[in-house]
């Protein structure tokens, strides 16, 4: 059978690729985050997250690429989203990491592979999906893009994001 292989520029190029259609699941929360009338740190952090080409695992390193101190991007999460102390920004990384892993496993081989190209372990990745979706990763792989997206929106409206474009942020109901 024909096979492709990646080497160099070309496997960076593929594996960009299929991170930029990873974080499109999330791509709705960019403009409805631009509209919320968040806090300018919490924004430009959700905005870091979303549309950084590799995912991004700690709090600490969205800080650093917002220009802004990890405990502001907590304490503005608590204020910002008050309704459920359970959703967590970390939760926020979590997801993207979680759907970046889903789309890159349709084209890799292995959840190892797919996990130390994340930069994490297969081991992470497998206490990520039970914690967030309550499945195991095969399930997860099975479910399908749509439906991951659906879990990744029931946890954006718990944080009081938004679901398919409806606000549900400090402004709703204003």
């Amino acid at each position: 059978p024909d096979e492709v292989i990646w080497t160099g520029a070309e496997a960076q190029l593929a594996s960009s690729l299929l991170l930029r259609k990873a974080t499109r699941l999330f791509s709705h929360v960019v403009r409805d985050v631009e509209r919320a009338g968040l806090p300018d740190i919490l924004r430009r952090a959700i905005i870091t997250v979303v549309q950084s080409h590799t995912p991004l695992r700690s709090v600490g390193e969205v800080a650093r690429r917002s220009g802004c101190h990890r405990a502001s991007i907590a304490r503005a999460w608590r204020r910002a989203f008050p309704g459920d102390q359970r959703a967590r920004f970390e939760d926020l990384l979590h997801w993207v990491l979680l759907g970046s892993a889903l789309v890159r496993r349709r084209e890799r081989e292995s959840w190892k592979a797919v996990a130390s190209e994340l930069g994490t372990t297969e081991r992470t990745l497998r206490q990520l999906a039970r914690r967030h979706t309550g499945l195991p990763l095969g399930a997860l792989l099975a479910m399908g893009l749509e439906e991951f997206e659906t879990n990744a929106q029931r946890f954006l409206l718990r944080a009081g994001l938004t679901v398919q474009g409806l606000t549900l942020g400090p402004e709703a109901g204003a």
